[in-house]
């Protein structure tokens, strides 16, 4: 099974923590992983894409994925939580979508992901 999440092109942002072990998924889900600090993406001008799991280490917790722009953690630009890897790799693009709309043209360095016309 290939990994989406590992093939996410991040554009201009440059993965700055990179702790989300997938594999847990592909026998029984092992929740000691799943932690608040899974991931961070840093882009230009002082943006964050975040991935944590909330409550960290709780079968009943869930990934939440947020945009941050300013160090503003109380106001995310983006946010969204789901509980699979599936619905995981769907959020990241569309986090990934909402950094387009707030850089300056032609610093984001990747096109948005189409959406299905279904």
């Amino acid at each position: 099974m290939k990994n989406k999440i590992r093939s996410i092109d991040w554009g201009e942002g440059k993965v700055v923590l990179d702790d989300l072990g997938l594999e847990f998924l592909e026998k029984a889900p092992d929740y000691s992983v799943l932690k608040e600090d899974l991931l961070q993406v840093q882009y230009p001008n002082d943006i964050i894409l975040d991935i944590g799991w909330y409550p960290e280490f709780s079968p009943s917790g869930s990934f939440h994925i947020q945009v941050i722009a300013d160090v503003d953690w109380e106001n995310p630009i983006f946010h969204k939580k789901c509980k699979t890897i599936p619905g995981l790799h769907k959020a990241v693009l569309m986090a990934i979508d909402s950094i387009c709309t707030v850089l300056p043209k032609n610093s984001y360095g990747r096109k948005p992901e189409k959406k299905n016309q279904n």
